[in-house]
């Protein structure tokens, strides 16, 4: 009982500091630069607007966004965030997977379409308190090589 009480203040510090912060409108145009921002998310989630706020105000204006989601999440995103111009996917598949979102990850196509030199993603419980150092740039690949 204990480890979920940690955990839960935990997810409410995270939240408290997600919706003080960054529970705003903001204005973002398509650069066509080299850095793409990526989030799946098939749900609407309560967290999505000041996450992708959040994580758009660490990275440099160069990045981009492109959203891959549910044809309901891609509306709740339009009507949460109206002035984000991004690109987005919808997904036709209703009952997503952990192993759906592992073979869009690893999928050549997605990489292909979006021939962007850096690709961030993240997901709704990310959280940026800071931008991101020059160094990691200079990494081709930063995160996990496989999956289950």
């Amino acid at each position: 009982m204990e480890e979920n009480d940690e955990l839960n203040k935990k997810v409410i510090l995270v939240d408290r500091y997600l919706f003080k912060y960054f529970n705003y409108p903001i204005r973002r145009r398509l650069k066509k630069k080299n850095k793409l921002a990526l989030l799946v998310e098939t749900r609407c989630h309560y967290r999505l607007a000041p996450t992708i706020v959040n994580i758009l105000y660490f990275l440099d204006d160069e990045y981009d966004f492109l959203f891959i989601g549910s044809l309901i999440s891609v509306y709740y995103l339009k009507n949460v965030l109206p002035h984000l111009e991004c690109y987005t996917e919808i997904l036709e598949d209703n009952d997503f997977t952990w192993v759906d979102y592992s073979n869009i990850m690893m999928s050549t196509g997605l990489y292909e379409k979006y021939e962007y030199e850096n690709i961030f993603t993240f997901q709704t419980d990310s959280v940026l308190l800071a931008p991101l150092p020059h160094s990691t740039y200079q990494h081709d690949f930063i995160g996990p090589t496989d999956y289950m």
